[in-house]
Parts: C-alpha cells; sequence; structure tokens
C-alpha cells in the first residue's frame, strides 16, 4: 500500500518540476507574455486530472489488482475527452493569442504526464507479478 501512496507524490513533483523546466526552457525560444499564462493552467489542470486517475489505480492495485490495466486504458480514454473539452475554448475563442503554440503546449504537458503515468503503472504492475 506504501507504496502506491506515492503515486499522488510522483505525479505533484513531475508537475512542479516539469513546470519549472518548460517555463525556464520557454524563456530561451519566445516572449515569456506568449504563453507564461497559459502554461500555469495547463499543468494545474493535467495534475489535477493525473493526481484523480492515479489514486484510482493506487486503490485498484491494491484492491483489483487484474482491472488495472483495462481501467488505466479507459482513464487515459477518458483524460483524452477531458483535455478535448478543456482545450475546445481555445480553438473557438479568437481572444487566445497564439491558439496553435497554446495547443503544442498542452500536448507537450499531456505527454509527459501519460509517460509517467504509464511508467508507475507498468512498474507496479511487474512488481506485483515477480
Amino acid at each position: 500500500m506504501r507504496k502506491t501512496l506515492s503515486f499522488p507524490l510522483i505525479i505533484l513533483f513531475t508537475g512542479v518540476a516539469f513546470y519549472f523546466l518548460h517555463f525556464y526552457i520557454m524563456g530561451f525560444s519566445a516572449p515569456k507574455w506568449q504563453i507564461g499564462a497559459q502554461l500555469g493552467h495547463y499543468y494545474v489542470f493535467l495534475t489535477g486530472v493525473n493526481l484523480i486517475i492515479m489514486l484510482l489505480m493506487a486503490y485498484l492495485l491494491e484492491k483489483h489488482p487484474r482491472t488495472v490495466g483495462m481501467t488505466f486504458l479507459g482513464a487515459s480514454l477518458l483524460k483524452i475527452l477531458v483535455s478535448l473539452l478543456y482545450l475546445l475554448p481555445l480553438f473557438t475563442k479568437d481572444t487566445v493569442p497564439y491558439p496553435k503554440s497554446n495547443a503544442l503546449h498542452f500536448v507537450i504537458i499531456y505527454f509527459i504526464f501519460l509517460t509517467v503515468d504509464s511508467a508507475l503503472i507498468l512498474r507496479s504492475l511487474f512488481r506485483m507479478n515477480n
């Protein structure tokens, strides 16, 4: 149980660390005002969604380990749908500056979290089988 409770801490650390790294790297390539305010919102949104998913996965790893794979697949699909609903105003409003740049940054963040989530789940499943 203790190992799966580290999931939320890893997700929080990932969100904070990659936010500062992303913001720092972005400072070299574009003015910070281009996307700086949006970047924080994206990290908060995806960190929150991933925390919910990983808490569910931690519970399932303890209680129903055989259902983790399919549940993770379903949760990932749900995360894609929720993310698209979150991004919909970005593509429908003319007031959002640099919509393509914003979408690209969101996708980068999304795949960072997807990689971390997948690695955590795979590591936990491999440990359970050994």
